[in-house]
Protein backbone atom coordinates (compact mmCIF):
# COMPACT_ATOMS: atom_id res chain seq x y z
CA UNK A 1 0.00 0.00 0.00
CA UNK A 2 2.86 2.33 0.75
CA UNK A 3 4.23 1.65 -2.45
CA UNK A 4 1.32 2.33 -4.27
CA UNK A 5 0.95 6.00 -2.31
CA UNK A 6 4.47 6.52 -3.06
CA UNK A 7 3.85 5.80 -6.76
CA UNK A 8 0.58 7.29 -7.13
CA UNK A 9 2.73 10.48 -5.63
CA UNK A 10 5.08 10.43 -8.54
CA UNK A 11 2.63 9.51 -11.34
CA UNK A 12 1.06 12.97 -10.51
CA UNK A 13 4.54 14.66 -9.97
CA UNK A 14 5.75 13.53 -13.26
CA UNK A 15 2.11 13.95 -15.02
CA UNK A 16 2.27 17.67 -13.95
CA UNK A 17 6.05 18.48 -14.87
CA UNK A 18 7.23 18.95 -11.70
CA UNK A 19 9.98 17.07 -9.88
CA UNK A 20 10.15 15.81 -6.06
CA UNK A 21 12.43 17.53 -3.45
CA UNK A 22 14.83 15.30 -1.46
CA UNK A 23 13.78 14.23 1.70
CA UNK A 24 9.87 13.71 0.63
CA UNK A 25 10.50 9.59 0.54
CA UNK A 26 10.82 9.61 4.69
CA UNK A 27 14.17 10.99 4.43
CA UNK A 28 15.24 14.47 6.22
CA UNK A 29 18.22 16.63 4.13
CA UNK A 30 19.70 19.54 4.63
CA UNK A 31 20.37 22.00 1.58
CA UNK A 32 23.30 20.58 -0.68
CA UNK A 33 26.51 22.02 0.36
CA UNK A 34 29.40 21.91 -2.07
CA UNK A 35 31.46 24.78 -3.42
CA UNK A 36 31.11 25.40 -7.27
CA UNK A 37 33.58 27.72 -7.26
CA UNK A 38 36.47 24.90 -6.79
CA UNK A 39 36.01 23.98 -10.36
CA UNK A 40 33.85 25.20 -13.49
CA UNK A 41 31.61 22.00 -14.09
CA UNK A 42 30.58 19.40 -11.42
CA UNK A 43 32.88 16.02 -12.48
CA UNK A 44 31.90 12.68 -13.83
CA UNK A 45 29.76 11.25 -10.82
CA UNK A 46 28.81 14.22 -9.11
CA UNK A 47 25.03 14.68 -8.21
CA UNK A 48 23.79 17.85 -8.42
CA UNK A 49 20.83 20.44 -8.07
CA UNK A 50 20.58 23.77 -10.35
CA UNK A 51 19.90 27.03 -9.05
CA UNK A 52 16.90 27.08 -6.92
CA UNK A 53 15.95 23.87 -8.49
CA UNK A 54 14.69 20.40 -7.09
CA UNK A 55 15.54 18.28 -9.91
CA UNK A 56 18.88 16.35 -9.31
CA UNK A 57 21.30 15.43 -11.79
CA UNK A 58 24.03 13.12 -12.58
CA UNK A 59 26.85 14.32 -14.18
CA UNK A 60 27.72 11.23 -16.64
CA UNK A 61 30.90 10.17 -18.57
CA UNK A 62 29.47 10.82 -21.74
CA UNK A 63 29.44 14.67 -21.52
CA UNK A 64 25.61 13.95 -20.72
CA UNK A 65 24.03 15.69 -17.54
CA UNK A 66 20.94 13.12 -16.68
CA UNK A 67 17.92 14.05 -14.43
CA UNK A 68 16.80 11.76 -12.14
CA UNK A 69 12.74 12.45 -12.25
CA UNK A 70 12.02 10.79 -9.02
CA UNK A 71 13.09 9.40 -6.09
CA UNK A 72 11.94 6.02 -7.61
CA UNK A 73 14.74 6.03 -9.69
CA UNK A 74 17.22 7.78 -7.56
CA UNK A 75 16.80 5.08 -4.71
CA UNK A 76 17.67 2.57 -6.84
CA UNK A 77 20.92 3.94 -7.27
CA UNK A 78 21.85 5.18 -3.82
CA UNK A 79 20.68 4.99 -0.65
CA UNK A 80 20.61 8.77 0.80
CA UNK A 81 20.60 12.52 -0.61
CA UNK A 82 24.47 12.59 1.24
CA UNK A 83 26.97 14.21 -1.63
CA UNK A 84 24.61 16.71 -3.36
CA UNK A 85 26.00 19.43 -4.24
CA UNK A 86 24.40 22.86 -5.72
CA UNK A 87 25.45 24.59 -8.78
CA UNK A 88 24.36 27.81 -10.55
CA UNK A 89 21.32 27.76 -13.03
CA UNK A 90 23.18 27.49 -16.26
CA UNK A 91 25.27 24.49 -15.52
CA UNK A 92 23.78 22.00 -17.38
CA UNK A 93 23.70 24.55 -20.49
CA UNK A 94 27.70 25.17 -20.16
CA UNK A 95 29.25 22.20 -18.82
CA UNK A 96 27.26 19.77 -20.89
CA UNK A 97 27.01 18.50 -24.36
CA UNK A 98 23.29 17.79 -23.25
CA UNK A 99 20.84 16.53 -20.73
CA UNK A 100 18.49 13.44 -20.42
CA UNK A 101 15.49 12.53 -18.52
CA UNK A 102 16.43 9.38 -17.39
CA UNK A 103 13.06 7.67 -17.42
CA UNK A 104 15.04 4.12 -15.86
CA UNK A 105 17.93 2.92 -13.96
CA UNK A 106 19.22 0.47 -11.90
CA UNK A 107 21.84 -1.40 -11.11
CA UNK A 108 22.45 -5.37 -12.16
CA UNK A 109 24.75 -8.03 -12.00
CA UNK A 110 24.35 -11.33 -14.03
CA UNK A 111 24.93 -14.20 -11.14
CA UNK A 112 27.19 -15.81 -13.51
CA UNK A 113 29.92 -12.89 -13.88
CA UNK A 114 31.65 -10.42 -11.06
CA UNK A 115 30.48 -7.47 -13.91
CA UNK A 116 28.29 -5.07 -12.83
CA UNK A 117 25.77 -2.89 -15.17
CA UNK A 118 23.75 0.38 -14.96
CA UNK A 119 20.62 0.12 -17.21
CA UNK A 120 20.89 3.14 -19.03
CA UNK A 121 17.04 4.38 -20.52
CA UNK A 122 18.65 6.85 -22.84
CA UNK A 123 19.44 3.95 -24.75
CA UNK A 124 17.86 1.05 -23.40
CA UNK A 125 20.52 -0.99 -22.61
CA UNK A 126 23.03 -2.24 -19.71
CA UNK A 127 26.56 -0.46 -19.38
CA UNK A 128 29.39 -2.38 -17.88
CA UNK A 129 30.40 -0.30 -15.11
CA UNK A 130 34.41 -0.34 -16.02
CA UNK A 131 35.47 -0.96 -12.21
CA UNK A 132 35.05 -0.62 -8.56
CA UNK A 133 37.08 2.60 -8.33
CA UNK A 134 34.05 4.00 -11.88
CA UNK A 135 31.53 2.46 -9.22
CA UNK A 136 32.60 4.57 -6.27
CA UNK A 137 33.18 7.73 -8.14
CA UNK A 138 29.72 7.68 -9.14
CA UNK A 139 28.57 6.55 -5.34
CA UNK A 140 26.53 4.06 -6.67
CA UNK A 141 24.96 1.94 -3.60
CA UNK A 142 26.37 -1.97 -3.56
CA UNK A 143 23.40 -3.08 -1.98
CA UNK A 144 20.95 -1.45 -4.58
CA UNK A 145 22.29 -4.57 -7.10
CA UNK A 146 20.06 -6.83 -8.29
CA UNK A 147 20.91 -9.71 -9.14
CA UNK A 148 19.21 -11.29 -12.75
CA UNK A 149 21.11 -12.93 -16.16
CA UNK A 150 21.88 -10.63 -18.72
CA UNK A 151 22.34 -11.41 -21.84
CA UNK A 152 24.88 -10.18 -24.54
CA UNK A 153 21.80 -8.76 -26.81
CA UNK A 154 21.59 -6.41 -23.48
CA UNK A 155 24.58 -4.89 -23.05
CA UNK A 156 25.59 -1.99 -24.71
CA UNK A 157 29.15 -1.24 -26.06
CA UNK A 158 29.24 2.31 -24.61
CA UNK A 159 30.89 1.52 -21.20
CA UNK A 160 30.24 3.20 -18.07
CA UNK A 161 33.66 4.65 -17.47
CA UNK A 162 34.99 8.07 -15.87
Amino acid sequence: MFKNRVLGRTGLVLALGMSLSPGTAGASIAAPTGDATAAACPAHGKRFQIGTSTRVYLAGPDGVAYAIPNETVYFQLWNTWDGLTRWPGDTVSSCFGGSHLWSDAYLIRDPSSPKVYIYDARIGRFRWITSPAVFNQYAFASNKIREWPVSWEEISNDNWDN
